[in-house]
């Protein structure tokens, strides 16, 4: 399955965006992070020739941090998300459940996962929390909980839309 959109929750300096870039992805790229860091980002991913659109615009990379925007360009894109990829890595995990209720509901209908968390986080069980999200939410995914050998108590969660033959 390609892929035409990818949402990434915390974008870190942006060197996944780059990354995908690099691999040869050329469809939409959205981090929602917090302002500082969308500022951080666009800077580094200007400065490696990437185009960063302005966040209000619909298409290119965009760098965002307001949800309404984000909720304002998803709608853009119609009501099918088969081809979308939402990418977290840690991010998603460390945040409050509102936020994290919020991001997943505009998230729900997309083909792709790919998230990476903690067992858990402060007071929250992430396990518990993204096993219930998953039989909530998804019920259309085919679901791979893979725990990281390299770094204990970590895991990937990947998500792919099932084939529907």
């Amino acid at each position: 399955m390609g892929c035409d959109l990818i949402l990434e929750f915390g974008g870190g300096y942006g060197s996944m965006c780059r990354l995908a870039h690099n691999l040869g992805f050329r469809g939409d790229y959205i981090i929602y992070d917090f302002p500082e860091f969308c500022a951080l980002q666009t800077f580094f991913l200007k400065s490696i020739g990437l185009p960063v659109c302005k966040s209000g615009s619909s298409k290119g990379i965009r760098c965002l941090s307001d949800i309404d925007v984000l909720q304002q360009l998803l709608g853009e894109h119609g009501p099918g998300f088969t081809n979308s990829l939402f990418l977290a890595t840690w991010s998603i995990s460390e945040t409050s459940l509102e936020l994290r209720d919020s991001i997943f509901n505009l998230v729900k209908q997309f083909g792709l996962y790919l998230i990476a968390c903690q067992n858990s986080f402060g007071e929250v069980d992430n396990k518990d929390y993204f096993g219930k999200w998953r039989r909530e939410y998804s019920l259309n995914m085919n679901w791979f909980d893979q725990p990281m050998s390299h770094h204990k108590g970590n895991n990937y969660l990947f998500g792919n839309l099932k084939n529907e033959e």
